[in-house]
C-alpha cells in the first residue's frame, strides 16, 4: 500500500474519532495540576428499564455544566438554550432509533453562569428493542456554534431472565425529575464516579417471570486499595417486594477518595446473582492550592511559629506527607469523617487570594492582603477608600468575631492595584 495511501486512512481514522469519541466521564488537567481529575461539562447516561420481550424503555440523564453553557441576557436573567439529540443504531450504517429535545437554563446572576461545579440537569425517554446499540450523543448549543458528541455501546440483550440492570447513581438531597416519581431524587449522569463528601442513592431496576420473587439483597461498596467493605446493607423481605426499583441510601461522605467495587447479591427463589461494577470517589473541587503538597505548605507559615514551619518545611516527602495529615487532623472538627472542614475552607481562601491578589510573580497568599483573607474570611464590614484622591488612599476591613472585633487597614497602591498592611486592632468585646 503506498505511503500516500496509508496516511489518508489514518487521517479518515483519526477524524471518525474526532466526530465520535468513546465516551469518558472524567479528564486530567495538564500542568501544573497535571492528574487533577474534572468532570467532563457534557455527560450523559442511559438507564434502561425492561418492559417485555420486545423492548426496553431507555431513560436518557444528562447533565451540563454552567460553565459550558453559552448565555445570553434576557430581561435581568442569563439564558442558555441547547439541543439534545440520541440515536441508538445497531449498525453505524443503518437508520436509527432517535430522540431530539430542547431545553433551556435561566440564572439570575452573571457568576453562577461560570461555574465549573453546578450542572444543569434534562431528559427524556426512547423505547428500542432489544439489541446491541452504538449510542450516539450530540450536544447543540443553541446560542452559538458549539457541540460536544460522544458515542458509547449498550447491550441490551438478555438470555435469560431475571433482568437486573447497572447501579444508578442518585443525588438522594434533591426532588425526583418531573413526571418521573419512581426515582427517590434527581438521577446523576455519571454512571461510575460520584463526589467526595456526599451520600448517595443506588437504585437499580430488575424484572422477574411472575413465579420468580427477589428475596434477600445485599449491597456493598468495597475498596480496591484493601479489598476491604467500605460500606454495606443487607435486606431480607418475608413478602416478595412488587417494586421493580429498588433503591438503597448508602452514607458515602464516609469515604475517603479513592477507587472502589459496588457489589450486589441477588437472592431470587430460582437462583442467586452476583453482579460488580466500578465506582470511584473523587474529589473534584478540591481546591487548586491543596493538590500540590510541596506548594500546600507554604501559606502554613500563617498558623505556625518559624521555627515549627521550617522543620515542617525541609522534612522529606514521606515524613512531610504524615506530619500534614496531622497537622490537620489536630484541626478537625469532625474527625469521624474523611473530610475535614477547617482545611478545605482554609485552602479555599488561599485559592481566593491567588485569584484575586496575585501580581508580577508573587501569588495572591503572599500578599498582606492574601494573608488576612486567609487568617480572617470575607470581612463583615468594608470602607473601600482606595480611589479618593487623599494622601493616603486606603482599605479598611472590619471583623466581628465572637470574642473582639478587628479593625484592618490596608494602604492602597495604584489604585486597586495592591495593598499593603497599615494597622490591625483588635479590640476585645467587654463583658456583662
Amino acid at each position: 500500500m503506498k505511503p500516500r495511501r496509508i496516511i489518508y486512512l489514518l487521517f479518515l481514522f483519526l477524524l471518525h474519532s474526532t466526530a465520535h469519541p468513546q465516551y469518558e466521564e472524567i479528564y486530567r488537567l495538564k500542568r501544573p495540576f497535571e492528574g487533577m481529575v474534572q468532570k467532563k461539562p457534557v455527560a450523559f447516561r442511559p438507564f434502561p428499564v425492561f418492559k417485555d420481550s420486545t423492548a426496553f424503555r431507555v431513560y436518557l440523564f444528562v447533565e451540563i455544566q454552567y460553565d459550558y453553557l453559552l448565555f445570553r441576557t434576557q430581561g435581568e436573567k442569563y439564558v442558555a438554550d441547547a439541543e439534545i439529540e440520541v440515536v441508538f443504531k445497531e449498525n453505524d450504517d443503518a437508520h436509527g432509533y432517535t430522540r431530539l429535545w430542547q431545553t433551556t437554563v435561566q440564572t439570575a446572576t452573571f457568576d453562577s453562569t461560570n461555574l465549573k461545579h453546578l450542572f444543569h440537569f434534562t431528559m427524556d425517554t426512547l423505547t428500542v428493542p432489544p439489541a446491541k446499540y452504538s449510542v450516539y450523543f450530540r450536544y447543540t448549543d443553541l446560542n452559538g456554534a458549539l457541540q460536544f458528541r460522544i458515542k458509547r455501546k449498550m447491550d441490551l440483550t438478555f438470555d435469560r431472565q431475571p433482568f437486573i440492570s447497572g447501579p444508578l447513581l442518585i443525588y438522594p438531597d434533591t426532588a425526583p425529575p418531573e413526571a418521573f416519581p419512581q426515582f427517590p431524587g434527581r438521577p446523576s449522569a455519571f454512571g461510575q464516579h460520584w463526589d467526595f463528601n456526599r451520600d448517595v442513592t443506588v437504585l437499580f431496576h430488575y424484572r422477574t417471570p411472575k413465579e420468580d420473587f427477589l428475596r434477600t439483597f445485599r449491597i456493598g461498596i468495597y475498596s480496591d486499595e484493601t479489598g476491604r467493605t467500605a460500606l454495606q446493607t443487607d435486606t431480607s423481605w418475608t413478602a416478595p417486594p412488587r417494586v421493580t426499583f429498588l433503591a438503597v441510601p448508602m452514607a458515602a461522605h464516609l469515604l475517603p477518595e479513592g477507587k472502589y467495587e459496588i457489589r450486589t447479591e441477588w437472592g431470587f427463589s430460582s437462583q442467586a446473582i452476583k453482579r460488580t461494577s466500578p465506582f470511584k470517589v473523587i474529589w473534584f473541587d478540591k481546591p487548586l492550592s491543596l493538590w500540590n503538597l510541596r506548594q500546600a505548605i507554604k501559606p502554613l507559615r500563617y498558623l505556625m511559629e518559624e521555627d515549627d514551619y521550617l522543620r515542617f518545611r525541609d522534612a522529606p516527602l514521606p515524613l512531610l506527607k504524615r506530619r500534614f495529615r496531622e497537622f490537620w487532623r489536630e484541626r478537625d472538627p469532625t474527625p469521624g469523617t474523611p473530610f475535614n472542614e477547617a482545611m478545605a475552607e482554609f485552602y479555599r481562601r488561599v485559592d481566593i487570594a491567588n485569584r484575586r491578589w496575585s501580581d508580577k510573580g508573587e501569588k495572591g497568599w503572599e500578599t498582606d492582603i492574601g494573608k488576612i483573607f486567609i487568617l480572617y474570611g470575607e470581612p463583615d464590614f468594608v470602607e473601600d477608600r482606595s480611589l479618593d484622591p487623599e494622601r493616603k488612599p486606603y482599605l479598611k476591613w472590619v471583623y466581628y468575631l465572637e470574642d473582639r472585633k478587628v479593625e484592618v487597614i490596608f494602604i492602597s497602591i495604584e489604585g486597586r492595584k495592591a495593598y499593603r498592611l497599615e494597622e490591625l486592632k483588635e479590640i476585645p468585646y467587654e463583658k456583662g
